[in-house]
């Protein structure tokens, strides 16, 4: 009898120990949890490899570096819900601060009248990939990737492939001015991902955006023009995208018609490092909230240890990868 008892409790034991490793698996296996565990981790390892790092004045530097990522990933993440791909996103960035700057500086328009120009010239873009996407049927990979040259090489002809300096103060308060000790960079993104929010969970621009990512020949089916959603989309990522090249143009001073180059890995990586699906029909803002804070956390961390520029592109590019690597776990992988 004591056999049996003893035995019985060590089945008890066991079973328990296994359910609640199990309830860990499940915890950890939510992306959320998993991010914010990956973010406390790296915040810890570098604070302990730099006691700078874990600073009040290092945070806002982390937060003011991150503005123009995360505004640019918000447009990114909605994209990629609606099954959306867009390479020219840096492109896009450069060719709307280059517009910006030559109204300002040969037009002689305001400043604000100059950005909504680059603004609508970035829409435009947008509307061009949009068309070339949904009419001529190109995969949305290989069209934006030709249009990120076009683009590109719009911003060297329309600059003369010269940087353009912008003393003016009606461009400052869009990338260097504060409001209560915040950043405008870090309010201008909270403003852009609360709409971003917004707009997936509440409005039926969201569901639609949700259905054409996951089935759109259904969403057909049951009514949408899933060929307009798409162009809405292109125009989208490219309107943040030209918001996020001019709220950089404000940090710099300066036009250059290759600042934002490279710029677009990260952007899509902190989408999909965020839980944003390569297929469409699943992600959030949230969570490439979480996707930016992490890659920012780790440029600034690797720069005030000093690691070698070259490696923090390395660093970059494997960061790419491993969000690849995840959303492909997520979907069973390459087939």
């Amino acid at each position: 009898m004591r056999q049996m008892s003893r035995g019985s409790q060590s089945a008890g034991a066991s079973q328990e120990k296994r359910s609640l490793v199990e309830n860990i698996r499940r915890l950890a296996a939510k992306e959320a949890v998993a991010l914010l565990i990956a973010l406390i981790l790296l915040i810890a390892a570098f604070s302990t490899a730099d006691p700078n790092f874990a600073t009040v004045r290092n945070t806002v530097n982390i937060a003011r570096s991150v503005g123009v990522l995360g505004i640019s990933a918000t447009g990114v993440t909605i994209g990629l819900i609606g099954g959306v791909f867009d390479l020219s996103i840096a492109s896009v960035a450069d060719l709307a601060s280059v517009v910006t700057v030559m109204a300002y500086l040969q037009m002689g328009l305001s400043p604000n009248i100059a950005m909504l120009m680059g603004l609508t010239a970035g829409m435009g873009c947008g509307l061009l990939n949009g068309i070339i996407v949904t009419r001529f049927r190109i995969n949305p990979i290989i069209a934006t990737l030709g249009t990120a040259g076009i683009f590109r090489g719009m911003a060297f002809l329309v600059s003369g492939g010269l940087s353009h300096a912008v003393g003016s103060a009606g461009f400052r308060w869009l990338g260097r001015s504060r409001l209560l000790g915040i950043p405008s960079p870090v309010i201008i993104m909270g403003i852009v991902m609360l709409l971003g929010y917004v707009i997936l969970r509440y409005s039926r621009f969201g569901r639609h955006t949700y259905a054409v990512g996951g089935n759109p020949v259904a969403s057909r089916l049951a009514g949408i023009n899933v060929d307009r959603h798409r162009l809405y989309l292109f125009v989208l990522i490219s309107f943040c995208a030209s918001l996020g090249g001019l709220v950089l143009l404000s940090k710099l001073g300066t036009a250059l018609p290759n600042a934002a180059a490279g710029t677009e890995l990260d952007t899509i990586a902190a989408a999909i490092l965020g839980g944003t699906a390569l297929a469409g029909g699943g992600g959030t803002i949230q969570g490439t909230l979480v996707g930016v804070l992490i890659l920012g956390t780790l440029r600034n961390g690797l720069v005030i240890n000093n690691v070698n520029p070259y490696w923090q592109e390395i660093t970059s590019g494997i960061a790419l990868i491993i969000a690849v690597a995840i959303d492909r776990l997520r979907s069973g992988g390459y087939r």
